[in-house]
Parts: structure tokens; sequence; C-alpha cells
């Protein structure tokens, strides 16, 4: 019974670090399935939405053990989504015990963010690349860099758990138009490439392409909610934008 209890838990958690690293709800509930299998459950079933994972195995003895656990924050962390699912893999292979699983994936829940700064600075650096696709000068650039690290730092600072993204999203954007047009009025740089470039970190691309891919795999419950968080916060950073235009009059 304790093993059984064991193996519950650690499928909770797993499909738990997949949720809260924005996998998709197809991965969550195969792996979850795969690894309750591999463990001698006979009966596996697994429901889940963006918010939530409800969790149902039956041992070959007859004991039902059900779980909810409710996930109220969640990141887009594709590296974790890799390191869960590679553990999961290599539990129904055969391959690792229940120890090994068991740490492995306590390693990952404990493991510190990547720092701040360093994420800032590759955020800023991705903003000034799209400057020069969008037909931005060598020097404003190195400008939008400035603009789109000071935009990473600041959505790093905020965006904690409990925290609204759809807000932090608005502000981040509200931030890259006042720097587009500062940079503007002491240097003459066209403010919409800076405020364009500056705001390709905010865009929500891997939220939408998540949100079409559980779409395809039939999740509808869960396609439509990804879809919807996603056009919401594409609409919260062109609210960020307009609102400082507006106040500076274009």
């Amino acid at each position: 019974m304790y093993q059984n209890e064991k193996m519950v838990s650690l499928i909770l958690l797993t499909g738990e670090l997949l949720l809260t690293s924005g996998a998709e709800i197809y991965r969550v509930e195969e792996t979850a399935e795969r690894m309750g299998h591999t463990a001698g459950f006979t009966d596996v079933e697994v429901y889940t939405t963006p918010t939530g994972f409800f969790l149902t195995l039956v041992s070959s003895s007859g004991h039902v053990f059900t779980r909810v656990r409710r996930v109220r924050w969640s990141d887009n962390n594709l590296a974790n989504i890799a390191r869960v699912n590679a553990l999961a893999r290599q539990f129904a292979a055969g391959d690792i015990g229940l120890a090994q699983l068991e740490a492995g994936l306590l390693e990952i829940k404990e493991e510190l963010p990547v720092n701040n700064y360093f994420q800032s600075i590759v955020g800023g650096i991705g903003s000034g690349a799209f400057a020069i696709i969008f037909g931005g000068s060598l020097v404003q650039a190195l400008y939008t860099i400035l603009v789109g690290f000071c935009v990473k730092l600041f959505l790093t600072s905020y965006n904690k758990k409990g925290t609204s993204r759809f807000i932090g999203s608005a502000l981040g954007a509200a931030i890259a138009a006042a720097l587009g047009l500062l940079g503007n009025t002491l240097w003459g740089f066209p403010h919409d490439i800076t405020i364009l470039s500056g705001v390709m970190i905010l865009v929500p691309g891997v939220a939408m392409t998540v949100a079409i891919r559980d779409m395809i795999s039939g999740e509808l419950v869960s396609g439509v909610a990804r879809g919807a968080e996603a056009i919401t916060i594409a609409v919260a950073v062109a609210a960020g934008v307009a609102f400082i235009l507006g106040l500076g009059g274009f």
C-alpha cells in the first residue's frame, strides 16, 4: 500500500511539474497514464485542464486512489518539460527505479530559477535583433537592447506566483513605449521600430502554439482557455502601448 501511495504522489508531482512548465494537455495525460501502467495499476484515468490535474488509479488489489492538484500558476519552461518527460520515459522503460525517479523530480521542483539578469540580457539581445529585422540602424538596435533588457527585467521581477500576467504584460508594454518615445525625442530613433522590437518579448507565441496544439489533439477546453489567455495578453500589450502613445500625443 505504501508503495502505491508513493507512486500516486510521484505521478501527481510529475503532472504538476509539466503543467506549471506550460506543457500540452495531451503530454501531461499521456505521461501520467504511461507511468501508472508501468507501476502496475490496472486502470489509470487522468483529466487535465490548464488549472487542475485530476488523477484516479486502481491497483491490482482493487484499491482506488484519487487525487486532485490545483495549479494556480504556470510559466513557459521547455527545459523542465523535456527533463520531466525524459525521467518519465526512463521510468517507463525500466531504466530507473522509484528512488531515482523521485530524486530527479524533486531536483527539478526545488531548482532555483534562472537569474533575472541573465534572462533580461537574453531578452534585450532578442529585442535588438528584431530592431535590425524591422529596418533599424545598428545604433538603434543597441538602444533597443537596453529597452528589451528593462522590459524583461521588470517582467521577471513582477511575474511572481500570484501576480497577474495580464497587468504585467500591459505595464511591460508601457515601459517599452515610454522608452521608445524617449529614444525618439533624444536621438531621433523611429519610435515604432523601438516599440515593436521591445514588445516582441511580450508576445505570447508559445502560449498560442500550445493552444493550437491542444485544439488539434481534441483538447477543446484547454485549447480554448489557453487561446483566450494568449489573446488577452496580446490585448494587454496593445493597451499598454496605446496608453503611452496617447499620453505622448501620437
